[in-house]
């Protein structure tokens, strides 16, 4: 929990210094991409792989747009 909160204050604060030279559409494209890494790694290293198939389904797919949502106001917001 404690590295989480503080991973949250390191992506705070580097969007904060780096929002003042990128658009929200540039900040969200990173951020999503060092997050899809992130995660694919993840997958990898832990063999989650063959359970993709069950992340498609319909309420995983509206989290994710609303998830997509939220971190759209969020960067408008900073």
């Amino acid at each position: 929990m404690t590295l989480s909160m503080m991973l949250f204050i390191v992506n705070d604060s580097l969007v904060k210094v780096v929002s003042a030279s990128l658009g929200a559409g540039q900040l969200i494209a990173i951020r999503g991409l060092i997050a899809s890494l992130i995660v694919l790694a993840l997958i990898a290293g832990t063999g989650a792989a063959r359970h993709l198939r069950r992340a498609w389904s319909g309420p995983t797919v509206w989290r994710g747009v609303l998830d997509m949502v939220g971190s759209l106001l969020y960067l408008l917001a900073l």
